[in-house]
């Protein structure tokens, strides 16, 4: 089974929620949970409500 292409759009955090989870918020309105990835995690980059994420 080929491995298909993961789903990627623009939005901005509008909710720090706890381990490394974020409500984000769309450009077209939809409200979805985000998760930092690995090398986010491990450099300890930090996400806060009002950033602009892909």
């Amino acid at each position: 089974m080929a491995k298909q292409a993961p789903i990627k759009q623009e939005g901005f955090v509008t909710e720090a929620l706890p381990n490394a989870q974020f409500r984000v918020e769309l450009d077209n309105g939809h409200t979805i949970l985000g998760f930092l990835s690995g090398k986010m995690r491990k450099f300890f980059i930090r996400i806060l409500p009002g950033d602009r994420v892909d």
